[in-house]
């Protein structure tokens, strides 16, 4: 399927071992015409890759659902959606957020595909972050890009966290779990 609001980008089929479940996931998989596609327009579109941090985080929450089981999780820049859905899956109330509509419309696309429901989705700019709810956990797979962040001041996001913050970040080819508690 090609988007048509980023020129040439064709989403397929990616498709993901957690635990004993196959994910079936739609997303950008050529990370280079991405990147190019960034370089050339104001808008880059990171969000409609499968990012390995993304995959770590989902497994991550697999392997450890009493993080997120009857929680009410914020997903940040969720993409194309993997860890709220695994989040969604394992009883958490999900909110996914990205600045992207078209990623949105992706992990919607992926939560159909995968037969999940109930994740509620908005767009959010985090220089005008507008959203009141309160959080038990906060979710981010590599949502914290230099580029994106140089020059803009964020919110902080202890004033809307409960409990805990999950980040993944990918290291050169590998990808490491942090976690923030936040009392």
């Amino acid at each position: 399927m090609t988007l048509t609001c980023f020129d040439d980008l064709m989403l397929e089929p990616v498709s993901v071992s957690i635990g004993e479940r196959e994910w079936r996931v739609e997303c950008v998989r050529d990370q280079g015409h991405v990147l190019a596609y960034a370089e050339s327009h104001a808008q880059a579109p990171y969000g409609l890759l499968l990012w390995e941090s993304a995959v770590a985080l989902a497994r991550s929450l697999h392997r450890c659902p009493a993080l997120v089981a009857n929680k009410q999780v914020l997903e940040l820049g969720a993409g194309v959606g993997l860890p709220g859905l695994v989040a969604r899956s394992l009883g958490a109330e999900v909110w996914q957020t990205d600045h992207l509509t078209a990623a949105l419309e992706i992990a919607r696309l992926n939560a159909r595909a995968n037969d999940v429901g109930g994740i509620r989705q908005f767009t959010a700019d985090w220089t005008r972050w507008t959203d009141d709810r309160l959080y038990d956990v906060i979710l981010g797979a590599d949502i914290l890009d230099k580029r994106a962040m140089q020059g803009r001041s964020y919110r902080s996001w202890a004033g809307i966290l409960r409990r805990m913050a999950l980040y993944s970040l990918s290291i050169q080819g590998g990808s490491s779990l942090s976690i923030y508690w936040h009392a």
